[in-house]
């Protein structure tokens, strides 16, 4: 591969895919990128959902609009809280060779964005932390107060965006894993992130209208209606919660507290708030409802949640192994130059498992089952084996 070629590498989840997300990709060409490498959710996402469509069709139009190469973020770390889900995509970037770490942002510059990653890894942030949070507050709460107390209310403000609460993480991780790339950080268009109406700038309003049996064609960029219409049609989304809901709540009834151990991101009692709030909910958002606290966010409860019951556990500390979703001719290209410099497999097919270490292996059998559980959230539900199956494609 021609040495001057440049990669730029953008962490997403793409839960649907819209046209900000188009957006982005755009500007990367337009900034120089050679190829482009997405580090995406699996079939469960960071805010303790099952995606709307799946893996594989996500991957498909994300190289539709406009990617090279999609990477799966095993789910072990995609639906994990934001430190972990970002140092587990940060470090697949690594690892294909990406040089430049691309994201969207609402207002900050890269620079802000760098100094709070600096400060949030810093001895002063750990010492000034747990002094917020015994007060009381939330952990996004104690952050703020601690950035506004150290770097001033201009910090502060940039924490209440959540795009650049996931930028600061991306690149805490980086320093962290001792990586250097360099930034793009690329301004959100009409609407900020899970805000607004299914104008196609948001993703959760996109949600919320497939789920209601809506297809906003126009929120969605035209390269990828056909695969996300195609899969409606099928019955094969949107995927949601709701069709295993009862299950999650018999499996939070039946094993109480225990059934968070092992889970990453619990402290201070949260498995008890939650399996307390299972034995009255009724659906789960009453469980949320009940669970959630000033110190507990809906988020973190939905994220503890899902992990309780797909038995998600905080092990391995990095992602052991890259596994190509989609790719075209160019992201081909590219996977075969990062099998020769990567110290990780690049795993393509389920035959390939034979050659995992144990830790690798046992996570992408975790996978396995994790893909099975996801085939009953469709709203037809599907047999056992779809990624023994399903192996890695390139779009023509």
């Amino acid at each position: 591969m021609n040495s001057k070629c440049r990669i730029f590498g953008i962490v997403c989840e793409f839960n649907p895919l819209h046209l900000g997300h188009e957006a982005l990709l755009r500007a990367c060409r337009e900034a120089g990128a050679d190829r482009i490498v997405c580090a995406m959710s699996g079939n469960f996402v960071q805010r303790g959902e099952a995606a709307v469509f799946s893996k594989w069709a996500r991957a498909k139009a994300a190289v539709a609009c406009g990617a090279d190469l999609v990477l799966e973020i095993p789910s072990s770390f995609a639906a994990a809280g934001a430190e972990r889900f970002a140092l587990g995509a940060v470090a697949l970037l690594r690892e294909a060779g990406v040089e430049t770490l691309a994201f969207g942002v609402e207002s900050a510059k890269s620079q802000e964005l760098s100094e709070l990653a600096e400060f949030f890894r810093s001895d002063r942030f750990s010492e000034i932390l747990p002094k917020k949070l015994s007060s009381g507050v939330s952990f996004p709460k104690a952050r703020e107060e601690a950035a506004r107390e150290v770097l001033g209310e201009r910090a502060a403000a940039i924490l209440r965006e959540p795009n650049h609460i996931l930028a600061i993480e991306y690149l805490k991780a980086a320093k962290t894993l001792g990586y250097s790339p360099e930034v793009f950080a690329f301004p959100r268009q009409n609407a900020a992130h899970d805000c607004g109406n299914a104008s196609g700038f948001a993703a959760k309003p996109l949600r919320e209208a497939l789920l209601r049996g809506e297809f906003p064609a126009e929120a969605f960029p035209v390269a990828a209606r056909e695969i996300f219409q195609s899969e409606i049609d099928a019955k094969k989304a949107p995927a949601s919660l709701s069709f295993c809901e009862r299950a999650i709540l018999s499996r939070l009834r039946a094993g109480g507290a225990d059934a968070f151990r092992g889970v990453s991101d619990l402290s201070e009692g949260i498995e008890n708030a939650i399996a307390k709030a299972a034995k009255t909910a009724v659906s789960l958002e009453t469980l949320y409802d009940s669970a959630k606290s000033k110190r507990y966010s809906h988020a973190r409860i939905r994220r503890l949640t899902l992990a309780a019951f797909l038995s998600l556990r905080e092990n391995p500390a990095l992602p052991p192994y890259l596994k190509p979703l989609w790719a075209n001719e160019s992201g081909r290209s590219l996977l075969s130059g990062i099998g020769k410099t990567s110290s990780l497999p690049i795993l393509t097919k389920f035959s390939e498992r034979e050659t995992l270490a144990p830790e690798a292996l046992a996570l992408y059998l975790e996978e396995c089952r994790l893909t099975d559980q996801y085939a009953l959230m469709l709203p037809i539900p599907a047999p056992c084996g779809e990624e023994q199956t399903h192996s890695f494609s390139v779009s023509r």
